[in-house]
């Protein structure tokens, strides 16, 4: 015996959405016998069941059938239930025994008027039925502990009837019953069990829950999965997986906010799940963007830590991906710089420039200075007895022009001399810097010497501003300026003609407001 789904002519056609199980449901006694016939017939078919009959009616009739619905309207000896234009015969008694009903069960037969040939159902018998409200409500007092199961098949009866008479409140009551039993079953899966927890989202916006349930349940899900992530092995595989999942369930939580929510963050951070249960629309829209950020940047750390990027890289892509933390990208700048001062003694000296130059850039001129002083110090410890005049008068003009430390600078061209007391570099280096010799060693001049030598830059040192350098030294005799895409580059020429001239070397990179010296030297 095949049960099957067949096609409605007439106007009480069902609608597109009517399952395609239910006509095999409704049709069992299509290709039966006449006993098999009647015993079907017992059962209480819908409305719904009835129209979508319709192409059997021929079959069926002078069977007994028992047909409920509702009352859409009845005249004398007649009525018509709701969505089915099948015309049911009554007896005077049974007229008056409808009264104010609004569902019905009828009992009788099809038959077809001789006179019209339309096929018409005689009334055997009728019952007043509760409300479909009322029937909802009596079968739900019934339950006792009920399971997923239980909630399911009752949504799906409201359901059915809520399309079919295409009544409001029996769906939203629909709805109501499916929320329950969602639940109950999303209880029963396992908390790391995240197909099985999506594939009940699915489930939930098939049947048009509220949006507030499903998106609450997706939190939560996501934070278990945040869980898992932070427990694993190799971390950076599970932020990834999180975010491709949040790029396609919460696309807009990857645009950046105006600006960073503290105290939202600090209440989510404390009760990440009660603080979103209560958190309304606009709330939850945030709080949906501090979540996805926290993931971006945990990601950003674990693919660091796999291949070795340092903090500076973290904070650039911190920037990049999540620019309201820029104070949080900023924390990982100066952990890299610290770290870099930490063993400043093993940059090279392009290396040392550029972190010198990094801490004024940040307004820290002192530590600047101090990582230069560090720097040097640890040459001139790595030299001790080794090597000649030559490393020592390098090691003078790098304190000289870096620092422009006079004592240091004068202790090592005294060390270079000890090296090659007639060492012309050294003598000259010397008289650059205002000393002459006596006879027996090099001695600061009581004036400045005559003719066009710029004048000893004792209190020059680098990162002063522009205006410092001219405040101390004046107006510079001339000016070198290059102009290039990372900056300006200044050289101040203090002296004219054959005598020793001063350079003061100030830049400014894009970013910076003033220039600033970076390097002083003799020429």
């Amino acid at each position: 015996m095949v049960h099957r789904s067949l096609p409605c002519r007439s106007n009480c056609s069902p609608p597109r959405w009517f399952p395609a199980w239910l006509p095999g449901v409704c049709l069992l006694v299509v290709g039966m016998g006449d006993g098999e016939a009647a015993r079907a017939a017992e059962k209480v078919w819908t409305t719904q069941q009835l129209v979508n009959a319709r192409p059997e009616w021929d079959r069926l009739l002078n069977t007994r059938l028992r047909v409920e619905g509702r009352l859409a309207s009845h005249s004398r000896r007649q009525l018509r239930l709701t969505k089915c234009d099948l015309t049911f015969r009554l007896t005077e008694e049974q007229e008056s025994q409808v009264g104010a009903a609004r569902n019905l069960e009828l009992s009788g037969k099809l038959m077809r008027d001789r006179e019209t040939g339309r096929i018409f159902f005689e009334v055997a018998t009728l019952k007043p039925l509760p409300t479909d409200r009322g029937q909802l409500l009596d079968r739900e007092a019934r339950l006792k502990n009920p399971k997923a199961k239980d909630w399911y098949d009752l949504a799906q009866w409201a359901d059915e009837r809520g399309r079919f008479y295409e009544d409001a409140e029996l769906l939203a009551t629909a709805r109501t019953y499916y929320s329950r039993g969602l639940i109950l079953e999303w209880r029963d899966v396992p908390r790391d069990d995240f197909p099985g927890k999506f594939r009940l989202l699915s489930q939930a916006r098939e049947w048009q829950l509220p949006a507030e349930l499903e998106d609450e349940l997706r939190h939560e899900v996501f934070r278990a999965w945040w869980q898992r992530a932070a427990a694993a092995d190799n971390p950076h595989e599970e932020w990834s997986a999180l975010l491709a999942r949040l790029a396609a369930d919460w696309p807009a939580a990857f645009l950046p906010l105006p600006e960073w929510p503290a105290d939202l963050v600090e209440a989510y951070d404390q009760d990440p799940l009660g603080t979103y249960r209560k958190a309304d629309e606009q709330q939850r829209h945030m709080l949906q963007r501090i979540f996805t950020g926290q993931v971006q940047i945990k990601e950003i750390v674990a693919v660091a830590a796999k291949e070795g990027h340092d903090s500076l890289e973290i904070a650039r892509q911190i920037e990049s991906l999540v620019p309201e933390r820029r104070a949080l990208a900023e924390q990982y700048r100066d952990r890299e710089y610290q770290r870099r001062l930490k063993n400043v003694e093993t940059l090279s000296k392009a290396e040392l420039l550029e972190l010198a130059q990094l801490f004024r850039e940040r307004n820290n001129p002192d530590i600047a200075r101090q990582a230069l002083r560090q720097w040097l110090a640890a040459r001139v410890q790595r030299l001790g007895n080794r090597g000649g005049a030559p490393e020592r008068l390098a090691l003078a003009d790098d304190y000289w022009s870096l620092l422009g430390d006079e004592a240091a600078t004068v202790a090592l061209l005294e060390a270079a001399r000890q090296f090659e007391p007639e060492s012309e570099d050294v003598q000259k280096r010397f008289r650059e810097l205002g000393y002459r010799w006596n006879g027996n060693r090099w001695t600061k001049a009581p004036t400045a010497e005559s003719g066009s030598a710029a004048p000893a830059p004792t209190q020059l040192v680098t990162g002063l501003t522009a205006e410092e350098v001219q405040h101390i030294q004046g107006r510079p005799t001339r000016k070198a300026i290059l102009v290039s895409a990372q900056g300006t580059e200044e050289y101040w020429i203090y002296g004219d003609g054959d005598g020793s001239r001063l350079v003061v070397h100030l830049q400014r990179r894009v970013r910076q407001n003033e220039l600033r010296v970076v390097r002083i030297f003799q020429r």
